[in-house]
Formats: structure tokens, C-alpha cells, sequence
């Protein structure tokens, strides 16, 4: 029995708070993935990386029969065929263009602020163009995006379908892999999400753009 699809709403974000980029960015690739458009999100990502993207290892240790788990039906997932990698928009099927255009009205209802205005006069109106327009603006890969991704992945949880499971496990770690989160940004991430609260929104903030910048950082010399 095919487990029903759960119907999501995409994130929003206030463009005016610039530090919350990186969690509506990764919230809304996210939210591209879930809804189909993993192909589109692929394609926003092609300039970042030609490797792959998630290790084999990572993808065997996920398959059906090497999880002690099993959904309620004991339905295993069926095999996922391997996809030939997508570099411009014109390998994009007349459906997948469509839904393009669908996910840029979206993202311009998502976004208010100056960031709303901007994806406005984007040549075409492409969630594709808009998207890596605002990551140009913002960032792709930056310290605060890292460590949105890594509290999600912190926040990961088997709730009884395996398959489902599955997939929004992988699609997260896509995302892990294409913003080559290290070791060290996992420990910078551990440092940053201790301070809680809107008072260290800014000392964090600041920190992230000094380790984008490459300049060192003293977190003991900032907190004092």
C-alpha cells in the first residue's frame, strides 16, 4: 500500500532579517524536493559540485533490506533508478519547466521585504533564476546555512514509514553534501546554536560572515 503524500505549505521569510536566509533557503529547497521538484533543486546546484553527492556507502546503508525497520505494511520501497546528472535548463521536460514557473510564484509569495522586489524582474519568471539570484545576494553554502542543515539533520526522526524515512532523509542529505558541511562547520554549528535567544542574533550573524570572509575567530574574545 503507497503511503499518502503529506501536504506541506512552503516557508516564508521576511527579507528585511537577512540572517534568516539560510533557514528559509534550506527550508525551501526542501519543501522543492518533497513537492517533486528535485530535478529543479539538482539543476540550482549543478555549479556547486560535479562529485557525487551522496557516497554510495550513504545510499546502501538506506536500502530496504539493510534496515532492521520496516514500515507497518512491511512494504519495501521500490528501487530508485539512477538519473543522468542535469546541468542546463533545457534538459527540463515540459512539465518540470512548468513546475518551475509554478515554485517562482510560489517563492515571490514566500518572500517579502527587498528580496520580494528583486526576484520581480527576473528575466524570465523561473524559480531557477530567482533561486540563485537570492543565493548570489545571500549565499549558497555559508557558515548559517550549514548549520541550519545540520540542526535539521540533529532533528531527523523515524516516525514508523521507512520509505518515507528514507526519502526525506536522502533529500536532506543532498543538500548536506552539496554545501560540503565538514567536521569543523558541525562543531562551529554545536558553538553558534548554544547562544540562544534574539540577543545573539547579531553576535551570530557576525561571527558566520567573519568565517565566510576566512578571518580567524576567537569566540572567546567576541562573548566577552
Amino acid at each position: 500500500m503507497q503511503a499518502a503524500r503529506v501536504r506541506i505549505n512552503p516557508p516564508r521569510w521576511d527579507s528585511n532579517k537577512v540572517e534568516l536566509w539560510p533557514t528559509f533557503a534550506t527550508d525551501f529547497e526542501s519543501f522543492v524536493e518533497y513537492s517533486g521538484g528535485h530535478r529543479l533543486v539538482q539543476l540550482i546546484n549543478a555549479g556547486t559540485t560535479n562529485e557525487t553527492l551522496i557516497p554510495r556507502a550513504v545510499v546502501d546503508a538506506m536500502a530496504p533490506d539493510a534496515v532492521a525497520i520496516q514500515d507497518d505494511e512491511d512494504e519495501p520501497a521500490p528501487p530508485e533508478a539512477a538519473e543522468p546528472e542535469i546541468v542546463n535548463r533545457g534538459q527540463l521536460t515540459q512539465d518540470e519547466l512548468a513546475m518551475d514557473a509554478q515554485f517562482y510564484h510560489l517563492l515571490k509569495l514566500s518572500i517579502t521585504g527587498p528580496g520580494h522586489d528583486a526576484i520581480l524582474h527576473v528575466a524570465e519568471k523561473s524559480f531557477i533564476t530567482a533561486f540563485v539570484m537570492l543565493r548570489k545576494e545571500h549565499g549558497a553554502a555559508n557558515c548559517l546555512r550549514k548549520s541550519a542543515l545540520i540542526q535539521q539533520l540533529f532533528d531527523l526522526t523515524y516516525v514508523g514509514k521507512i520509505a518515507e524515512f528514507k526519502q526525506q532523509a536522502l533529500s536532506l542529505l543532498r543538500l548536506v553534501f552539496e554545501a560540503k558541511v565538514a567536521l569543523e562547520d558541525i562543531i562551529m554549528a554545536c558553538l553558534l546554536n548554544a547562544f540562544e535567544g534574539d540577543e545573539f542574533q547579531a553576535f551570530k550573524l557576525m561571527t558566520a560572515r567573519q568565517i565566510d570572509d576566512g578571518e580567524p575567530i576567537n569566540l572567546y574574545d567576541h562573548i566577552q
